[in-house]
């Protein structure tokens, strides 16, 4: 598991998980988060340390 790409208002996350019996891949997914301000109910940017916290965590799409 890890980070796809972090942008300007989003990051999405990949992750996969392996049947811990056999090693087989089980699923994947991708999940996309949106920074928002939920009094203006609005996509905000993120901070700067957390895109650049994100980027620690890089991992490239299975298959991709």
């Amino acid at each position: 598991s890890g980070v796809l790409e972090a942008g300007e208002t989003k990051v999405t996350f990949y992750h996969r998980m392996n049947n811990v019996e056999t090693g087989v891949l089980a699923m994947t997914a991708k999940v996309l988060t949106v920074n928002m301000d939920l009094d203006k109910r609005r996509a905000e940017p993120l901070a700067p340390e957390i895109r650049e916290r994100a980027q620690a965590y890089r991992v490239r799409e299975e298959g991709a």
